[in-house]
Formats: C-alpha cells, sequence, structure tokens
C-alpha cells in the first residue's frame, strides 16, 4: 500500500504564501496522508476551492506547462474546453474550480506513487 503525503515542510520548502500555509496547517494541522487516489480526490473536492490550486499545480507536479496551456497533456484538452464554457457563461466557477482541483489531485496521486514505486526498486 502506498501512502502519498502532502506536508507543511513540501509546501513552505516549495515556496508556498504564508497565508497558504498558514490555512494548509488550520485545515490540516498533521498534514495530507492517503493511501488511494479517491482519498485524494474527496479532499480536493472539499478544499480545492480555498486553497491556490494554480500554485500547486506548478510547484507540485512535475508535469506542468510552463506555457499555462493546460496542467497536463492528458487533461488539456478538457481544461481547456472548461475553461471556454467557463467563459461563455455555460460552466460555474465553483464547478471549474472542483474539475482543476480534481485533476490536479489524480495527477499528484499518480506522479507520487510512480516515483516511490521508482524509488522501491533502487
Amino acid at each position: 500500500m502506498t501512502k502519498v503525503t502532502i506536508t507543511y515542510g513540501q509546501l513552505s520548502r516549495r515556496g508556498a504564501c504564508e497565508d497558504q500555509l498558514e490555512l494548509f496547517k488550520k485545515t490540516f494541522p498533521k498534514g495530507i496522508s492517503v493511501t488511494s487516489e479517491e482519498e485524494l480526490v474527496a479532499i480536493a473536492k472539499k478544499f480545492g476551492k480555498d486553497f491556490d490550486i494554480a500554485w500547486a499545480a506548478r510547484n507540485l507536479l512535475s508535469e506542468w506547462d510552463l506555457l499555462g496551456k493546460h496542467y497536463y497533456p492528458k487533461w488539456g484538452g478538457a481544461a481547456q474546453l472548461m475553461t471556454l464554457d467557463l467563459i461563455a457563461g455555460k460552466l460555474s466557477l465553483c464547478k471549474y474550480e472542483e474539475y482543476i482541483a480534481t485533476a490536479l489531485a489524480k495527477l499528484y496521486y499518480q506522479q507520487e506513487t510512480q516515483e516511490l514505486e521508482l524509488k522501491s526498486h533502487d
């Protein structure tokens, strides 16, 4: 069973601002520790709207597209379509933020489990 974590220390080392660090510590005093993608997605759905998801994508995902076109090649097309729907008023900001937070949670979990698996083979 793979345990994926997000800690105050990780966020601090990656340059999270004080406001976000305080919010993280208040919301998750012991950090986040999950053993399934579904657990992390549930956390993202519940709390994603409170946090700076764009910062998290840029600083937690290794596959961040610096041109800002998408969060990850696998999710890019859907994110772009949802952005257009948001601009056109067909999608609420709340649903858009939930989608992005959920996508980030899934990608982060996949990234971290792959890294942990690679380390276990060393």
